[in-house]
Order: structure tokens, then C-alpha cells, then sequence
């Protein structure tokens, strides 16, 4: 069942211990900037892995969604709208493109106690949306996925201050409060998995995706 939600060292310094030796220092300094040189490129290179593997895994958890009854009886059952009662959402003011209509599974959404958002993580292969664009035939077709969680939320499992959440090598962009959801300050971040973007794979805006029928 459908359910429309407003959401949204070491070391040892005893002079018996430290001799001057001007060979010794040179060739350590030379292993150690080395070894810098080596521990970057191993980092970018596992970066570069993680980011690639990461939509990998986003693109097998969602195959799935293709069937947009399958997404709802996974939990997708919440069709997000905005405080103006949209649901399909299209760049009306820059005419950039569109997103499409976003379905929520609240169980991956930050949980709500007391009054304030706890629990808040990312994970590629539980995105909290799955975005659907609404077709000629009157079908939906999967056309992204968003990950989503709020400031607080995210600050409360990660630390007051905590740098932005970050996916695919990519960081999440900040929403401030006062937006179109009626939500607190969150972080999201858009991947175009399952329809190609001109703009980009993270790009909020796809120019190939209307509202035109929904």
C-alpha cells in the first residue's frame, strides 16, 4: 500500500639514543617520503575502487525495483510530497530538468525519539528513496535512487561537527531547514543508476526525465 508522507609515534628522544648520522637521516627521510608518496596513491586507488564498487552494489540491491510492485512490498511505500502538494518534481524555476517522484522506505530514514532524529547512517545498498519517472504507458520507470539523512541524525551517531556523509567518493550536499519538504537541516546525494544524466551521476537535475505524465 501506497502512503503519501510529507517528509522530508612512537619514539624514543635520549641523547644516548639519537645520534647524529647525516647518511642514516637522509636515506630515512627519502624511505619516509616514499612511503608518503606510496600510501597516497594506494588511498586514491582504493578510493577510486570503493566509488566504482559502491554503485555496483547500489545497482544490485535495486535491480529488483525495476518492478515498481517490488519496491513497495520492500518498503518503498511512502510517496514523498512537497509542502505545496507535488510529488513529481521538475526544476519549474531554471527548467535544469527533473527528478521525478520519489518513494521513501522509512525504515532506512533516521528514527525520530524524543523530538530529535538519532540512527543516522548511509548505506549504498540501502538507499532511503528509489525515484521513479511516470511514463506515456502510464507505468513507472526506475530512474535513480537517493540517499538521504538528516543533520542531526547524522551528528548523533558520527559526532557534534561531523564532516558531510559521503558515497561513491562523492559528498553528500547540505539542505538547510526552510525547505520544500519541511524538513530539519539533512544531507543528500542523487545517483543516476538506472537512467543516464547528462549532468552528471550526482547531479540533483536530470534533463531527460519529465513530469509530463504523471
Amino acid at each position: 500500500m501506497i502512503s503519501r508522507a510529507a517528509v522530508y609515534p612512537y619514539g624514543r628522544t635520549d641523547s644516548s639514543f639519537h645520534r647524529s648520522n647525516p647518511k642514516g637521516e637522509t636515506m630515512k627521510k627519502t624511505l619516509l617520503a616514499a612511503c608518503a608518496a606510496t600510501a597516497l596513491l594506494l588511498a586514491a586507488a582504493s578510493s577510486a575502487t570503493a566509488g566504482a564498487g559502491g554503485l555496483s552494489e547500489a545497482r544490485a540491491a535495486t535491480a529488483q525495483f525495476q518492478r515498481f510492485d517490488a519496491a513497495v512490498a520492500a518498503g518503498y511505500s511512502a510517496e514523498v510530497i512537497d509542502l505545496n502538494g507535488l510529488a513529481c518534481i521538475d526544476d519549474i524555476e531554471h527548467h535544469t530538468g527533473g527528478m521525478g517522484i520519489h518513494y521513501l522506505n522509512p525504515a532506512y530514514f533516521d528514527r525520530l525519539v524524543n523530538g530529535h532524529f538519532v540512527d543516522g547512517n548511509v548505506d549504498a545498498s540501502t538507499p532511503e528513496a528509489v525515484i521513479y519517472e511516470p511514463t506515456a504507458n502510464g507505468r513507472m520507470r526506475l530512474v535513480a535512487v537517493e540517499y538521504i539523512v538528516t543533520k542531526e541524525g547524522w551528528e548523533a551517531s558520527h559526532g557534534a561537527g561531523a564532516p558531510a556523509p559521503s558515497l561513491f567518493g562523492q559528498e553528500f550536499e547540505p539542505v538547510l531547514a526552510g525547505n520544500r519538504y519541511g524538513l530539519p537541516d539533512f544531507y543528500e546525494l542523487h545517483a543516476w543508476i538506472w537512467k543516464n544524466n547528462p549532468l552528471g551521476m550526482h547531479n540533483d537535475w536530470n534533463p531527460t526525465v519529465t513530469c509530463a505524465n504523471a
